[in-house]
């Protein structure tokens, strides 16, 4: 079980660069890099990530949740890759 403290750095370094990768491409023409905003919410245990303005994914954390976890998770066109 990893500990709780390792787990934002973890989505920090690690999840957050994947997705910026996945939301780029090589071949489209984008005058200025993506803007990633984070987004932290401990009261309702959550950590957004927006890039350019649109949700991404959510971490959802917290005493309240038996098990941490990604929901939702969005495609580069904005829709839900979660059921």
């Amino acid at each position: 079980m990893m500990n709780r403290s390792l787990i934002l750095p973890t989505l920090l370094l690690f999840v957050v660069p994947n997705f910026v990768l996945r939301f780029t491409s090589a071949d489209a023409q984008v005058p200025t890099s993506p803007r990633i905003t984070l987004v932290r919410d401990d009261a309702e245990g959550q950590l957004q990530v927006m890039i350019d303005g649109k949700e991404a994914i959510v971490y959802c954390y917290g005493d309240g949740r038996d098990l941490a976890h990604y929901f939702p998770v969005r495609s580069p066109s904005g829709k839900s890759m979660t059921v």
